[in-house]
């Protein structure tokens, strides 16, 4: 009888171990379709901002648009071969923040310059110099991302924690100051909304 109790015992935690098996497995799976879903999505997404982007006839939106793409890939790639530091992955974090950061900076980029289309005189003069000032911050970010993504693989493989810090925080800055641009990017955009439908009763 004891005997028995033990092999049932045995096999109850051989059904368990092999159910746990399964549902990691399951849940490996899953989290990997999301992920590529998600990747999916995003691309759908870049390839049609990257088709808008030619139409604005600046050559800066659609060139950082590529570049980023580049490098943001060459950064996953990089993940993905090897083991990662914990500090290491506090930086992909942030320039993955930055990259949304340009991705969004360059989408409403594009609005302002099909809204300007709808103006003339000053209203069209400001929505021009607001672009410009979106366009040259995503210019100045992406050489900042370039900067980063080639300090990190040196800093990485040399697996200097310090030097790793130090990049982190001064992403941590450029990150700050970009959100902030977009805040207020969006802010001016309500604005010219406003603007704009005032304009529209008046006439």
């Amino acid at each position: 009888m004891n005997f028995g109790a033990v092999m049932g015992g045995l096999v109850g935690l051989g059904t368990l171990a092999t159910r746990f098996a399964n549902y990691k497995h399951l849940l490996v799976n899953q989290r990997k379709y999301e992920h590529e879903e998600a990747m999916k999505e995003q691309t759908e997404r870049l390839d049609d901002l990257d088709s808008k982007l030619v139409q604005d006839k600046d050559r800066r939106t659609q060139d950082s648009l590529r570049e980023i793409r580049c490098l943001y890939q060459d950064l996953q790639d990089d993940i993905e071969s090897e083991e990662v530091s914990a500090t290491a992955y506090q930086i992909v974090e942030t320039i993955d923040k930055l990259f949304a950061a340009c991705i969004s900076q360059l989408e409403h980029s594009y609005d302002l310059y099909c809204t300007a289309q709808k103006f003339r005189g000053k209203h069209k003069k400001r929505l021009k110099e607001e672009r410009e000032a979106i366009v040259q911050e995503v210019v100045e970010t992406t050489k900042h991302i370039a900067h980063a993504v080639e300090q990190f693989h040196l800093l990485k493989s040399k697996k200097k924690k310090q030097d790793l810090a130090a990049l982190r925080n001064a992403l941590d800055i450029n990150l700050e100051i970009a959100e902030k641009l977009d805040r207020q990017a969006y802010a001016d955009a309500d604005a010219d909304r406003d603007q704009e439908f005032e304009d529209f009763i008046n006439e």
